[in-house]
């Protein structure tokens, strides 16, 4: 059977890469198992499988102190949010440690980032009408920070940020564009015209160097 892994995040303590691994049996719909997975960036295709999850998480990224945030928006019930221990040699290793359920705003976010460097205890998704959006690890809470002008609607399946720049870069899923949102209040922009694969993944590695990707396979 085959795994697709989503909502990716590079855990900056250990060097590697987790996701969201997701099957489901093709002569069973009812027969579905999520599982939390590490990947080595060091060796592709290299995948070990950590526990269970309990939800579908399409949303995923690590921040700087090894927690693995995930969410799931949901329009009729709101916006599930879990945090995940992945410091290496704690003792709750791979274990929820919250997890809850709030209002979206009226958003419908594809994936969330946690900024490498100056984004302090938030993470940060784009809204389909380009708008610059963040959920705060404490209060659990949405808030739309600024608005881009310029940028045609798109729906944002990647998030990542790039070494040095002080900026959100965001893929379309249909188009496969890539655009550079500026933190510091200067204007959207088109980094290229078109990928040669639509980035489902993307995570910020080393540093803040980046990699996209279709949804990976494991086996």
């Amino acid at each position: 059977m085959g795994f697709s892994t989503i909502a990716l995040g590079y855990n900056v303590l250990d060097d590697y890469v987790y996701g969201t691994q997701y099957y489901q049996n093709p002569d069973n719909e009812d027969d579905v198992a999520y599982v939390l997975a590490r990947i080595d960036v060091q060796a592709p295709g290299t995948v070990t499988r950590i526990g269970p999850l309990s939800n579908f998480w399409n949303m995923g990224d690590v921040d700087s102190d090894g927690f693995y945030w995930v969410g799931q928006n949901n329009q009729q019930t709101g916006f599930e949010w879990a945090k995940i221990d992945l410091r290496p040699g704690s003792a709750s290793y791979g274990q929820r440690l919250e997890a809850g359920l709030t209002a979206t705003q009226g958003l419908d976010p594809m994936d969330w980032m946690s900024l490498p460097s100056g984004g302090g205890d938030y993470l940060y998704t784009m809204t389909n009408d380009a708008s610059l959006a963040r959920f705060s690890k404490i209060t659990k809470s949405w808030e739309i920070t600024r608005s881009y002008e310029g940028v045609p609607y798109s729906r944002w399946g990647a998030l990542f940020a790039v070494d040095s720049e002080n900026a959100i870069f965001a893929t379309d899923d249909d188009s496969g564009s890539i655009w550079k949102f500026p933190l510091d209040g200067s204007n959207a922009s088109l980094v290229n015209g078109h990928l040669d694969f639509p980035a489902q993944n993307g995570a910020s590695c080393r540093a803040g160097k980046s990699v996209l990707s279709q949804a990976p396979q494991g086996t």
